[in-house]
């Protein structure tokens, strides 16, 4: 696919200022967070504006259901997306020249505690629920 920039804009990108997604974003003006943040506010507003307020009257029990229901794909695919990238990043810091045990057992560590935090959060909602 071809990148269409103007002169100022390959300058930057052949001294390596720049990379060519930088660029297409910047030409679809999504790289001004601003003006993208601003348009965003203005949609939701609409949007808002022409939800009826019986669209948005459900029951609790059926949002609970499904937030479960979610909530357990989420953690059997963060399950994965955790495995597999901790296995990489082993992989990485064994080939790493003078890479030590401790290195990987940092590497375990944190990505045993994303995944524990999957769990640990709901614990700790159901903890302030009954609490209250």
């Amino acid at each position: 696919m071809k990148t269409v920039m103007n002169h100022q804009q390959y300058l930057q990108w052949k001294n390596g200022d720049k990379n060519t997604l930088d660029i297409k974003l910047e030409n679809l003006g999504v790289k001004d967070s601003k003006k993208f943040e601003q348009h965003m506010v203005v949609g939701l507003a609409i949007a808002l504006m022409f939800i009826s307020k019986s669209e948005l009257a459900f029951a609790d029990d059926g949002i609970d259901q499904l937030g479960n229901k979610l909530l357990y794909y989420v953690r059997k695919g963060g399950r994965w997306i955790a495995i597999i990238c901790a296995s990489v990043e082993i992989i990485r810091s064994g080939m790493k020249k003078g890479g030590s045990a401790s290195e990987i057992g940092q590497v375990v560590i944190k990505y045993s505690l994303m995944y524990a935090c999957l769990y640990i959060l709901t614990w700790i909602f159901d903890q302030i629920d009954s609490a209250f």
